[in-house]
Order: structure tokens, then C-alpha cells, then sequence
């Protein structure tokens, strides 16, 4: 008797042609947490009962100094009063991208056209700033060593504020560095990484500035850029950019020191094939850990850095933000109307039936001599539906149905003496539950988990020789 034990799933999604054991074919709504093991993820709502916006939110950002979160809708700039409330805070020219950032009591904008605007918790909106020195025009903007960086429109140069003064371009401190090594293409995004400061892009080239007072930088990777602002995104402990003309050859990971690493060959066909295109980039720092989504105006990737594990979801994520607490964030999909929360235990997406799947790469039996699947044992919580196919199977399969507790792990056997060459176990599962059962360290009480679990497998095999 030979023994298929699976209890950790935590390679993730894998579309080549030789996935590990512990990763996946196939998954999508299903998220792996720390431990390897599965779990179906929870749903969104709106924000309150809020109505549409006029036109498709496509940023969002938690401003400090307002304690507010803040979307871009169209051209207009929100701020969040409460729930389903947000307020103009400005109209701009045109839709274009404006990038936000708390800095000396303010909330800043950076639009590429229009320029740059400070806006106080009182209302005070002034603006554009940077009279009598250069315009403070420009597709990113970043606060590093108590100064205001920008990076101007169509342009190689990165130009700086005086320390602690957003108004003031001209005087001492203040000042701006071309950034020309390598090739003279424009800058099109920035990020901060908390270990090693500031980090400027270009389609294909990557700096890292080293001195505040003057600019001065050294190239830190010469063939891997951003393709905009919204494909570059840092955490504390790592940098990612979705690189390329429009994003499809991947997305790569640096720690801000070393040149970029690509990270997403195990699902390279979905960019091959020009599924990723359009490409957006957040993180999230949450209970969950540090993830990153990668996506488009159709589904989304997650990606966490520590293990390396991506895996898939059904919709877009074009921005997110949090307050803290590590217990929700609000995002916005740059496809709908609409800002959405996560965290309130929803098992539906904006009250749609959330579907999931999930499946094992395929396991040859006894050098691929006939066998028989004589017994399985699934560990795990909730209700779902679990095949088990066989010899390179596409669909249906041996049906076991777990009929578990959602709060409760459980133990469930079956016997499904199924005559195969090689064997893979999938799980479907459509369904509005949720749960809440897991404790809350941050915030008390306990957070949100989907409607189902998957903790190991183990298969029992009978050899059959070469028939």
C-alpha cells in the first residue's frame, strides 16, 4: 500500500508544466495562509449604501492628516466623511492619475497637468504650488527626508522641496537631479522603501537616490523599470513592479538595494497570452501579512513576497487602502463606480455568490502502472465538493462530498476504489457563507473567514502491477 500525504499547500498557483507538490494547477477565490493550508477567501461590500459615483473610482489613499480615506473619481477628488459620504475636495482638469501623500500637516496632490495642491483638515485647499521655480507638474510624487519629491512630467528630472516647506522649490534644500544614466527616457513613478529610501523609475530602468541634499542616485537595476505609478508599490521589506510595454512580461521583486527578480514565472502564461495587461500594483500589511495584488480591470493576483505563493481572484483591485488595525482595507477597482470594503465577514461579493476552486498537481501512481485509490481522508472544515480524477481528467471525477462545520475542524474518510494511472483532488465550491471565528490580536474579538478550510489529505493506493 502506497500513501499520498498532503498537508501543505503553500507553493501556490503553478500554470507551467511540473508543479511542486504543495502547489496548485488551479485555484481561484481560495487564499493559503501562513500554516500552508487552504481557505476560501471572504466577499466585499460597498461602502455603506453609498450611490454610484459619476465616474469610475480609480485611487485611493488613507490620508494621516485628514484621518480620512481619500479616491479619485474621474477628475474629482473625494474625501470620506462617513460612510457612503465623500465630499469634493477638488476637481482636476482631466481623469488623469493624481498621486497622493500626507506631508506637514497636509494632504498633497500631484496631477501631471495640473500640478500640485496642498489640502488642510480645515478645508483649505491652495494650490498649484511651486511659484517662481520649476512646475510642479508630474506622474509621481513621494515624501522622503522631510521633503517633497516629484517626478515631472515628460521629463528625466526629479525635483526636491526645501525640508519641510511643500511651497518652497527655489531656496536652500531645495533643488532637482536629472536622472540621465543609462538612457535619457522619462520618469514615470516613485516609491519609498522604509530601509533604503527612495526609488525612481523608468520604463526599464530602476534608480535608487542616495543623498537627499543633493539628488545624487546610482542605478540599481539598468534593464527593469515601471511602466507607470500604479505598477510600482513597496512594504517594508520589498519593492514590486510590473514591468514591460504594458506589463506583460511579469512582475519582478527587489529588496531596494539589488536589481529586480522575476517572480511570476509560475503563472507566465497569463501574461504571455496578454491577460495582464493594464496593470495595477497595491499592497496590503494586514493580519494576514504583507501581500501585494497585481491586476487588471478583470481579476486580480495575489502575491506574498515571503513564500513566493500567488494565487488568483475573480475581481480587479486597481487600489487599496487601510487605516490600521489590521482588520479591513477599502479598495477600488477602476472598473466600477463604487468604493468596496472587505472585513465584515461577507461570504458574497457585493452580494454575489462567491465561486472557488482549487486543485492538487497530478500524482503518478507506482510509476505509472495501474492502481486503485482505495481510501481518502480529508481534514478540514465547512462544506464543499471533492473530486478525484483521474489519468489527466478535465472535468467531473469521483465525487466526495465534505459536509463539515464551518467553525470546527473535523476528520472526514471515503472510499472511492477508483482504478487510475495518476490522480489529482479538486475542490468546487459556490456558495454566500462566511464565518468568523479566528482571534484578533489587533483589535479584540475575532476576524472574518471564508466558508471552508482544507487542512491535509492523505490517499491510501493499491498497487496493481503493469496492467
Amino acid at each position: 500500500m502506497a500513501v499520498i500525504q498532503l498537508n501543505d499547500f503553500s507553493g501556490g498557483l503553478n500554470l507551467l508544466d511540473d508543479p511542486a507538490p504543495n502547489e496548485a494547477i488551479d485555484m481561484l477565490n481560495v487564499e493559503v495562509d501562513r500554516q500552508g493550508r487552504v481557505q476560501k477567501r471572504t466577499g466585499y461590500v460597498k461602502d455603506g449604501s453609498m450611490s454610484a459615483f459619476a465616474a469610475n473610482a480609480s485611487r485611493l489613499f488613507y490620508s494621516t492628516t485628514l484621518s480620512q480615506f481619500v479616491v479619485q473619481e474621474g477628475v474629482n477628488v473625494r474625501k470620506r466623511t462617513g460612510a457612503a459620504t465623500y465630499a469634493l475636495v477638488k476637481a482636476f482638469s482631466n481623469s488623469n492619475p493624481v498621486t497622493f501623500a500626507d506631508f506637514n500637516g497636509k494632504l498633497l496632490m500631484l496631477h501631471i497637468t495640473d500640478g500640485l495642491f496642498s489640502y488642510t483638515s480645515g478645508g483649505t485647499l491652495t494650490g498649484p504650488l511651486g511659484p517662481g521655480g520649476p512646475t510642479i507638474k508630474g506622474p509621481a510624487l513621494a515624501i522622503w527626508q522631510n521633503k517633497v519629491w516629484a517626478a515631472l512630467t515628460s521629463s528625466v528630472r526629479l525635483a526636491f522641496s526645501a525640508p519641510g516647506d511643500e511651497t518652497n522649490w527655489t531656496t536652500a534644500g531645495a533643488g532637482s537631479v536629472d536622472i540621465r544614466e543609462v538612457s535619457d527616457a522619462t520618469l514615470l513613478a516613485l516609491a519609498v522603501s522604509p530601509r533604503v529610501g527612495l526609488l525612481a523609475f523608468k520604463q526599464n530602468t530602476s534608480y535608487r537616490v542616495i543623498d537627499s541634499t543633493t539628488g545624487s542616485y546610482v542605478t540599481i537595476d539598468p534593464t527593469t523599470g515601471a511602466s507607470a505609478q500604479q505598477t510600482v508599490a513597496a512594504s517594508d521589506e520589498y519593492v514590486i513592479s510590473a514591468s514591460g510595454p504594458q506589463a506583460t512580461d511579469g512582475f519582478y521583486v527587489s529588496d531596494g538595494m539589488s536589481p529586480f527578480q522575476l517572480v511570476s514565472q509560475k503563472v507566465g502564461p497569463l501574461f504571455e497570452r496578454g491577460e495582464m495587461q493594464g496593470i495595477y500594483v497595491s499592497t496590503v500589511q494586514d493580519r494576514k501579512g504583507t501581500r501585494f495584488f497585481i491586476s487588471n480591470t478583470v481579476r486580480s493576483l495575489e502575491f506574498r513576497p515571503d513564500s513566493g505563493a500567488i494565487w488568483m481572484r475573480s475581481h480587479p483591485v486597481s487600489a487599496v487602502a487601510t487605516s490600521g488595525g489590521g482588520t479591513s482595507w477599502m479598495f477600488v477597482t477602476g472598473a466600477d463606480p463604487y468604493v468596496f470594503q472587505t472585513g465584515t465577514s461577507p461570504g458574497t461579493d457585493d452580494g454575489a455568490a462567491i465561486t472557488s476552486r482549487f486543485q492538487t498537481p497530478w500524482f503518478p501512481l507506482e510509476g505509472m502502472h495501474s492502481a486503485r485509490l482505495q481510501h481518502v481522508i480529508c481534514k478540514s472544515r465547512g462544506d464543499f465538493s471533492l473530486y478525484a480524477r483521474k489519468d489527466r481528467e478535465t472535468s467531473g471525477g469521483t465525487l466526495m462530498a465534505v459536509d463539515g462545520v464551518a467553525t470546527a475542524l473535523g476528520t472526514q474518510q471515503f472510499w472511492p476504489r477508483k482504478l487510475v494511472r495518476e490522480v489529482s483532488f479538486r475542490i468546487e465550491e459556490s456558495s454566500s457563507l462566511a464565518t468568523g471565528s479566528e482571534p484578533n490580536l489587533y483589535a479584540g474579538g475575532v476576524g472574518p473567514l471564508g466558508a471552508f478550510a482544507l487542512h491535509s489529505l492523505t490517499a491510501d493506493v493499491s498497487p496493481l502491477g503493469m496492467a
